[in-house]
């Protein structure tokens, strides 16, 4: 663990007053930077976090040997040299569950970084803690939604005038992160609209505890071994869904991402149909096929 220098007085008293109301005992937002998309292909190259308590303000910083080569360095800047020397991913999870304990911890986009880091935690045979997650993109989305067009870290940071120097480096984007959901409590808490009252507070950002998961991304049935080879090229494809307004037609998607979540896995999704990402539930897909030329 790393003690890389970062700017805490972006962290105002407003923001440690707001987030210590709902989480007294202390709360960390995190954030990783990994090979690709979908953990069931890529891994993890990079953990950091900011946590906040009454007392203090500390860090986990750590790059990670993926034991695989890097390909997608011009999005964060992490090269094959930068983390040839790195621990390995479970020793660097080990000291991040140390670090974190059983605080609540937030995330942009949190069934990502959530997915990848349970996803490495089971294969390294490693038991989950029972922290709370939350979402400080559902809960922007939810707090400025008659604001804001979108809700992605670097147009949210823009919008809050919240500081975001290196966007896709782990420890700068929790921090970020950290201070869009303060943020969006203190727009709440201003907000007169009794939509936005205190009764609910943090529960509106709550997605799942760590203790739901269960053994993620086993073997794929064979109805969906075409996945394994389509996800992570983003090839187009058709699969029969059981739901939805198209409900067991074929459909076409372009896969993003195979992900584990506590209520199931799912296919993560863009529907050329409506332009819209989804997530697809694994065991409601019934048929994958390729698109005929």
């Amino acid at each position: 663990m790393s003690t890389k220098a970062i700017d805490f007085t972006t962290i105002t008293e407003l923001d440690k007053e707001v987030l210590m109301k709902h989480f007294p005992d202390g709360v960390i937002a995190f954030d990783t930077e990994t090979t690709g998309l979908s953990p069931l292909f890529d891994k993890i190259i990079e953990i950091s976090a900011v946590k906040v308590t009454r007392d203090s303000i500390t860090v986990f910083d750590q790059l990670i040997n993926p034991s695989i080569s890097i390909e997608n360095s011009q999005f964060h800047g992490i090269s094959n040299e930068m983390v040839k020397d790195a621990p390995n991913t479970k020793s660097v999870l080990k000291d991040f569950q140390i670090f974190c304990k059983d605080l609540p911890l937030i995330a942009h986009n949190a069934r990502f970084d959530t997915g990848f880091a349970t996803y490495e935690a089971f294969k390294n045979e490693m038991t989950l803690g029972e922290n709370d997650i939350y979402d400080s993109c559902h809960f922007a989305r939810m707090v400025f939604k008659n604001e804001a067009s979108k809700f992605g870290l670097a147009y949210m940071t823009k919008y809050l005038s919240i500081p975001l120097y290196n966007h896709h480096r782990a420890l700068d984007d929790s921090l970020a992160a950290l201070l869009v959901f303060s943020r969006s409590l203190l727009h709440k808490k201003k907000e007169v609209d009794k939509t936005w009252s205190e009764k609910r507070g943090v529960k509106d950002a709550f997605l799942f505890n760590l203790k739901d998961y269960h053994q993620p991304l086993e073997n794929l049935p064979k109805r969906l071994e075409l996945l394994k080879e389509h996800t992570p090229t983003q090839i187009p494809l058709l699969i029969k869904y059981k739901g939805g307004t198209m409900k067991n037609e074929f459909r076409e998607v372009k896969p993003v991402s195979l992900l584990p979540l506590p209520m199931g896995n799912v296919l993560y999704a863009l529907c050329l149909r409506t332009n819209i990402y989804k997530n697809y539930a694994l065991k409601k897909i019934a048929e994958v096929k390729k698109i005929e030329d």
